[in-house]
């Protein structure tokens, strides 16, 4: 089993939007949101290449892979694969422009 491994970016991120989803929609949608997210760190340790290849940083010096987070969300990870490591690089608002995620990554 792989270690899942968490960017300061990426927890930034998720803090904010933790704390725009209870304020918008409540502590009870914030809780779904982290069940989903260990679920998927679940998966991830258990089965890192299970999710396609992003396909927007294709091309990028490490093979990045998407996996959607509820539905306006994405986790951007690489995998390891000699330390057994997954690391989650950032989470992607999926409303936001293309580019400005390729941005992030040049």
């Amino acid at each position: 089993m792989a270690s899942v491994i968490i960017r300061n970016k990426a927890k930034n991120r998720l803090a904010k939007i933790l704390e725009q989803s209870f304020f918008d929609y409540g502590q009870t949608t914030m809780l779904r949101f982290l069940s989903e997210l260990e679920r998927i760190e679940k998966r991830l340790s258990e089965q890192p290449l299970s999710f396609p290849p992003e396909p927007l940083l294709r091309g990028m010096k490490r093979d990045y892979r998407g996996c959607i987070l509820k539905k306006n969300f994405k986790l951007i990870y690489y995998y390891r694969p000699r330390r057994q490591e997954v690391i989650i690089s950032t989470i992607w608002d999926l409303r936001m422009s293309p580019e400005r995620l390729v941005k992030e990554f040049l």
